[in-house]
């Protein structure tokens, strides 16, 4: 994973500062003065996204869904326990002004310990056409793909190791001066995404660059009819409470007969079997003909043991 730090008016002194505009000043008492460096970016945000954007307005969502374990396991991977901590601390304190998804990027405004807001971006590599083409097939063939995703739960694994996976985080990078990997505004951006995820988890296809819209409406038309109905099944509303009850002779049918079993004969194991054989196999641990008779008896005495046979010869023959 590597992390490019984006052009920041920090980087050089005598470089002038590359955000447009100045900044907003207000007087505080006779001899105070505050500069409000984010209002200017703020009021940009509410222009481009309108009244209804993801500014200030983040869902507060932890639970992990599919698509949320895959991006904080690929941050998780770059950064230390310090900044997961920290990172998690700046999303429960509100501090990502603003997250976009675009296709395979992630772009988000943080306010962090500076004036000025940080700038995050996280880039995931992109499909390939015939990826792409694949995963767009592979749903449209297969509703319950579509009804897992939207239910927060991963797709089957051929789908899902090609859709998202940790490793498709290509590069982070954050306008703050931390040198790290993934820093902890990254973290914070992670979580912000996440939730986002979590509210609409269809937005992985878009944002993976897959259309999946047609499958998405065919899958909301069997769920509801043509006024948004839920459609029936056609049957009968069932009462649970209500047992039925069933005649016997009417399920089963009647004038039967038991089925008797008839009374089995005992045959005797070792007599079905090739004597032959077993002599010969005998004969590999055996010392002597003797001693093979005596192990055919001993098996003897086993089987009528476990057939609760009446033993017919109490002594070994061998003996007289």
């Amino acid at each position: 994973m590597d992390r490019h730090n984006l052009d920041h008016p920090r980087r050089s002194s005598n470089r002038p500062s590359a955000r447009r505009g100045s900044p907003r000043f207000s007087a505080w008492g006779e001899n105070v003065v505050v500069a409000d460096f984010g209002a200017q970016r703020r009021a940009e945000l509410e222009q481009r996204h309108g009244p209804g954007s993801s500014s200030g307005k983040l869902p507060f969502i932890e639970a992990e869904g599919w698509v949320p374990r895959q991006l904080m396991e690929a941050l998780s991977e770059g950064a230390d326990s310090g900044r997961l901590a920290r990172g998690r601390e700046y999303y429960r304190g509100k501090q990502v002004l603003s997250v976009d998804l675009d296709t395979n990027l992630i772009t988000a405004v943080v306010a962090g310990t500076q004036l000025v807001p940080f700038e995050v971006q996280l880039r995931f590599r992109p499909l390939s056409p015939r990826q792409r083409t694949y995963v767009t097939e592979e749903v449209a063939a297969d509703p319950s793909i579509v009804r897992s995703v939207l239910a927060g739960s991963a797709p089957p694994l051929e789908i899902a190791t090609v859709l998202l996976r940790p490793d498709h985080l290509r590069s982070v990078t954050c306008t703050c001066p931390d040198k790290a990997a993934v820093c902890k505004h990254a973290v914070a951006v992670g979580y912000a995404a996440a939730a986002l995820f979590n509210r609409e988890p269809f937005q992985v296809f878009r944002f993976r660059g897959v259309d999946a819209s047609d499958a998405l409406a065919a899958t909301q038309r069997s769920w509801s009819g043509p006024a948004g109905v839920p459609q029936s099944d056609g049957g009968d509303r069932v009462h649970l409470d209500t047992v039925e009850r069933v005649d016997p002779a009417e399920f089963w049918g009647g004038g039967l007969t038991r089925v008797e079993t008839p009374e089995m004969s005992v045959e005797e194991g070792l007599e079905l079997g090739d004597r032959d054989m077993l002599m010969r196999a005998l004969r590999t641990v055996s010392w002597s003909h003797v001693d093979q008779l005596r192990v055919w008896h001993d098996l003897e005495v086993c089987y009528e043991a476990l057939t609760d046979q009446d033993p017919e010869l109490e002594e070994r023959p061998w003996r007289h």
